[in-house]
């Protein structure tokens, strides 16, 4: 007898609850299983679980992974609907924080130079554009300028992206 849709979204949400029914006062309550990233992904492509049913379960049961922005994007694309997706939002951690960005100077004559000082919090990785590539979490640099540029400063976590904009002139 082939296994129907219904029968495998069954299995996938009441199995890991079904302790709950045969548990005793004496043993005492246990929470739901979290949910694995391989369930969440049967549960998304059986497409036959309403979304509210899932971001519940999400809720409910919280997650046996580290939860990135990179994968809830990955669940999106797959499929997953937008209370599922919020539910998991939810679950993010922060985006990194640019605690400071900012230049000695926003205007210099040509061939002057500017100190551009950076601290970041909460990020994996830290990268100036454009064309400085990776950075430390904090530090300073100075620019010798001969044009006004543009530096967009990108800090990077698993809670997402944060950038800043700093244009120095050069006059």
């Amino acid at each position: 007898m082939p296994i129907t849709k219904m029968a495998t979204l069954r299995l996938l949400l009441l199995t890991p609850m079904m302790s709950l029914l045969f548990c005793t006062p004496a043993w005492g309550w246990q929470a739901p299983a979290p949910l694995s990233m391989a369930q969440i992904e049967a549960l998304i492509d059986l497409q036959g679980m309403p979304d509210a049913a899932l971001a519940g379960e999400i809720r409910d049961r919280h997650l046996a992974f580290s939860l990135t922005r990179s994968i809830v994007d990955a669940l999106r694309s797959r499929g997953a609907g937008p209370q599922t997706v919020a539910a998991l939002e939810t679950l993010l951690p922060p985006p990194p924080t640019i605690d400071q960005f900012y230049a000695d100077r926003m205007s210099v004559p040509v061939g002057g130079s500017a100190t551009l000082r950076w601290s970041v919090s909460g990020a994996e990785r830290v990268s100036l554009a454009p064309g400085f590539g990776a950075l430390a979490f904090a530090g300073q640099k100075v620019l010798q300028l001969t044009q006004d540029i543009q530096l967009i400063l990108t800090a990077e976590g698993p809670g997402g992206s944060t950038s800043r904009t700093l244009t120095i002139v050069v006059t």
